[in-house]
């Protein structure tokens, strides 16, 4: 027998769609860029001679492009329950979709087997680049989640938890845009003094994986905080 599908139906899918439509969405992203951050540590495992020297330094690039997906994972599912119920605008399509691509990448372009960049040099200039890009679609993504929930109504009890949590989005966006900004210091260095020295990349790599790592606390500490919003403490 099929059930009619009438208003009240609708009206309940309505409320947790956008929602659903976030977590599911990254859902599916994650579970691709880690089956491509394989590809990648096998990739690392079989490295030619000419990117010996650089073994250490493409190892860290790894990890550290784990924790990016990471945190970025975690600021989804922490705050996607607050999103209001709305269907999803163009905005709300395209930026996961360009922040799903720069996590593929990340992965991607250290697997050089599979992928077109020859030298390590290339390859270490490419990951800066597409993190740098992750940078700047993630601080373009939180500021949208932001802004929808502005946009949404909520009831009186909830609105000084919604505030504080727009507050909270807002320093995660800055900080997101400033691992973008650390990024592209190395290819800003390039330009000037045509190399990097070596020493250079391993301290904003380094600098990168602790920028994710304050953000694994950030995400921990917005959700005790909604928690207890919830909890009516």
């Amino acid at each position: 027998m099929v059930t009619e599908t009438d208003v009240a139906r609708l009206r309940g899918k309505h409320e947790s769609y956008l929602t659903d439509h976030y977590v599911g969405l990254h859902n599916m992203v994650v579970s691709v860029a880690l089956a491509v951050a394989g590809v990648a540590a096998a990739s690392l495992l079989g490295l030619p001679s000419p990117f010996h020297a650089f073994a250490v330094l493409l190892w860290m690039m790894l990890g550290t492009s784990l924790l990016a997906i990471a945190v970025a994972y975690a600021g989804t599912v922490t705050g996607a329950p607050f999103l209001p119920a709305r269907l999803p605008a163009m905005p709300d399509l395209m930026l996961p979709l360009l922040l799903a691509v720069t996590e593929f990448f990340l992965f991607g372009v250290l697997a050089h087997q599979v992928s077109a960049v020859a030298s390590p040099q290339a390859t270490v200039t490419s990951w800066y680049v597409v993190s740098s890009c992750f940078g700047v679609f993630a601080a373009l993504s939180i500021l949208r989640a932001r802004s929808v929930i502005n946009g949404g109504w909520y009831s009186d009890e909830l609105r000084s938890t919604v505030v504080w949590y727009s507050r909270r989005l807002s320093r995660d966006a800055a900080a997101a845009l400033s691992t973008a900004v650390v990024s592209i210091l190395p290819i800003v260095f390039l330009s000037a003094a045509r190399s990097v020295p070596a020493t250079l990349d391993y301290i904003v790599v380094s600098v990168l994986a602790g920028q994710y790592c304050l953000g694994f606390g950030s995400h921990s500490s917005t959700r005790k905080g909604l928690m207890r919003a919830l909890q009516g403490h």
